[in-house]
């Protein structure tokens, strides 16, 4: 039996709970698509909702209204023992991330069970502070029997080891709209607002660029008041997926500005970009991904100078130019379905060397 472990809510709450979309999606294009035979969902105790969202695919574990710091961490341990329980006669166990909300299950599992326990590596924020959690968490990849990482770049490596820069479920590629230009092209800006995701840039540029449209949602603070003064930049806040999914029958060109700079982004690769990709979006990226070889799709330096130049290159492109950018469905299909995914779980489990 393979089982999953996450730190996911259920996805009628994400707006409520002002809960990051991205590991939802990620997650649930597994889970759905039946990569495992079941999920443990160890909720962190920063949120809480009321009723049971529990069912045959996904339990819910966590998840708390007590004010106390030291119940609420009480608590998130107890959950962390009842789900390692649960799972410790599994086959194989795969854990997304190794962080707070999971780490005392994982060693649990680990090394009072004697499980299998593989991990997938999605985002980590670097720590040379010995007294941080962060500081340790690369061990503990290493120390599982073996790992897929969404990053090749990542500085965390493990002998057993498979780079996959995300899931797409098959039936959420869509058909590609190949319908001629308006006068100008649409832009997309979605995620963390901050100067990781490259916030600040998207602003000074389309501040500079009046006649051309630019679309914003997300989690993070914004000068609503200030926007004003810019009309051709729309701000959405965060928004129902439902809703969010609308932007995109608005927009041509979905950004990716994150800077190259910040070590952050050495373990990450936004998984948005293949969400662009499947629906037929051009994507501008700041980062020439390698994880993306075989994609087509658009590439600049991180700065406004560069960022300027290449929107009004698109601009000027015709229709058939823009067109090549924006089907890259088989080569998705290929690398990144559901079923590419259990291959590669199979791989790293049966590698002789780590299955015992």
């Amino acid at each position: 039996m393979r089982i999953f472990i996450c730190s996911i809510v259920p996805n009628e709450l994400i707006l409520k709970l002002n809960a990051p979309q991205a590991p939802n999606n990620f997650c649930f294009n597994l889970i759905d698509n039946g990569a495992f035979d079941k999920t443990y969902s160890l909720v962190p105790p920063t949120y809480y909702y009321d009723g049971n969202y529990s069912n045959s695919l996904i339990s819910y574990l966590g998840g708390t209204k007590d004010q106390n710091k030291i119940w609420k961490s009480l608590r998130a341990v107890l959950n962390n023992i009842k789900c390692a329980w649960k799972v410790r006669k599994s086959d194989a166990i795969w854990f997304y991330n190794i962080c707070a909300a999971n780490v005392v299950a994982y060693l649990v599992i680990r090394f009072i069970f004697g499980v299998s326990v593989y991990t997938i590596l999605l985002d980590h924020t670097p720590s040379n502070n010995r007294l941080s959690f962060r500081y340790y968490v690369p061990r503990l990849f290493r120390l599982s029997k073996g790992m897929i990482s969404l990053s090749s770049r990542s500085p965390i490596t493990h002998p057993n080891f498979i780079c996959k820069a995300g899931v797409m479920a098959k039936e959420k590629i869509q058909p590609i709209n190949k319908q001629p230009k308006a006068q100008s092209l649409r832009f997309l800006f979605s995620g963390k607002l901050d100067a990781i995701t490259g916030f600040p840039l998207v602003l000074g540029t389309f501040k500079q660029l009046p006649d051309i449209e630019l679309y914003v949602s997300g989690l993070g603070e914004v000068d609503i008041e200030a926007l004003k003064a810019y009309p051709n930049i729309h701000y959405f806040g965060y928004m129902e997926y439902a809703e969010y999914l609308e932007l995109y029958k608005k927009v041509d060109v979905c950004l990716s500005l994150r800077d190259p700079q910040f070590e952050e982004n050495l373990n990450n690769f936004p998984s948005k970009i293949l969400e662009y990709f499947s629906y037929g979006k051009i994507v501008l990226s700041t980062i020439d991904y390698p994880e993306l070889s075989g994609f087509n799709f658009v590439k600049c330096t991180f700065g406004e100078e560069s960022l300027i130049a290449e929107i009004k290159r698109l601009n000027s492109l015709s229709d058939d130019e823009l067109n090549k950018y924006k089907d890259n469905r088989l080569v998705l299909e290929r690398n990144f379905s559901v079923e590419s995914w259990v291959e590669s779980f199979n791989e790293i489990e049966n590698n002789v060397k780590y299955k015992n």
